[in-house]
């Protein structure tokens, strides 16, 4: 796996994993915090990095990848996401996946 980013990253970027790297425990809090800022991080890089490449999906290890490359190929390009104000589920995949790139953000010491 490679360790580098696929772009430069900015404060946000740098915030986001701080706190995704911060919650170290499994309680409830610790969890929902860490899906937050992860999730948060693949909305700030697919807005803020447009031409950051996506890694592939984790179909093994993420039941969030497995779900939505199934929607997406299920679905067709042209279904929305219900809810997502007129996202297209091809674009909230995308999201996500750009939310894997948090844990190779380096941390300032």
């Amino acid at each position: 796996m490679e360790t580098a980013l696929p772009f430069e990253p900015c404060t946000t970027c740098v915030k986001f994993a701080y706190t995704w790297k911060s919650n170290v425990g499994d309680g409830p809090v610790e969890s929902v915090s860490r899906n937050s800022s992860r999730a948060l991080f693949g909305l700030h890089v697919h807005t803020a990095h447009p031409a950051a490449p996506a890694p592939g999906p984790d179909l093994v290890n993420c039941a969030d990848c497995r779900h939505l490359v199934t929607y997406v190929e299920y679905s067709g390009d042209d279904v929305e996401m219900e809810g997502a104000c007129a996202t297209s589920g091809d674009e909230v995949l995308h999201q996500h996946l750009l939310s894997h790139l948090i844990d190779r953000v380096p941390i300032p010491g």
